[in-house]
C-alpha cells in the first residue's frame, strides 16, 4: 500500500517499483486533481493497465461520467461503505489477474504459432528439395531411350505420385499463408 497526499505524489508513486496493482483515487486533490492523475496514468505505458477506482465526494452524474471517460474502471461516491469498497476492489483485482492470465496465454499461443510456422516452413522446404530431385530423375528416365518399355509405366506412376505430393505441399503452404 502506497499513500499519496496530492496528485503529483500519486503519479510518482504509481510509476515507482513496485507498481500498484490498483489505484484508489480521490478527484479533489491539491496541485493536480484526480481526473488529471488518471489521464496521466492512462497515457503512460508503464501504468496504463493499472485499474483506477475513483473514491470521491462528488456525486453528480457528470462527475462519474467524466471519471469513467478518463479511464477509471469504477466510481464510488461518498458516503463510503468499506464492505462495498472491498468488494469492488476484490472484483477489479480478479479482473486484472484474469486479464494478465489471458495476456500470458496469448503470448504463449503466439510463440507456439510462430514456432509451428517455422517448423512447417522448414518441413515443406525440406520435403520439396528431395522431391524435386526425384521428379527430375523421373523426367530424365521417362525421356531416355535406354529404359525398357515395361519400366516406362512404373516411371509414369512415380512421376504422377511425385506431382501429387508436390501439389499437397503447395496446398499446405497456401493454407499456411492464409492462416
Amino acid at each position: 500500500i502506497k499513500v499519496a497526499l496530492n496528485g503529483r505524489q500519486a503519479f510518482k508513486r504509481a510509476i515507482t517499483e513496485p507498481k500498484p496493482d490498483l489505484v484508489l483515487l480521490d478527484i479533489q486533490m491539491p496541485e493536480i486533481n484526480g481526473y488529471q492523475v488518471c489521464e496521466q496514468l492512462k497515457a503512460d505505458s508503464r501504468t496504463r493497465d493499472i485499474p483506477v477506482i475513483f473514491i470521491t465526494a462528488l456525486t453528480e452524474e457528470e462527475d462519474e461520467k467524466r471519471g469513467l471517460s478518463v479511464g477509471a474502471v469504477d466510481y464510488i461516491a461518498k458516503p463510503l461503505r468499506s464492505s462495498i469498497i472491498l468488494a469492488r476492489v476484490k472484483t477489479h483485482m480478479r479482473l486484472r489477474q484474469a486479464l494478465e492470465t489471458l495476456k500470458d496465454r496469448n503470448s504463449e499461443h503466439e510463440k507456439m504459432l510462430a514456432l509451428r510456422e517455422t517448423v512447417d516452413h522448414i518441413t515443406r522446404h525440406d520435403l520439396k528439395t528431395p522431391l524435386n530431385g526425384i521428379l527430375g530423375v523421373t523426367e530424365i528416365l521417362s525421356d531416355a531411350d535406354f529404359v525398357p518399355p515395361e519400366y516406362r509405366e512404373l516411371i509414369a506412376i512415380q512421376e504422377k505420385s511425385g506431382y501429387s505430393m508436390l501439389e499437397m505441399i503447395n496446398r499446405s503452404q497456401d493454407m499456411l499463408k492464409m492462416e
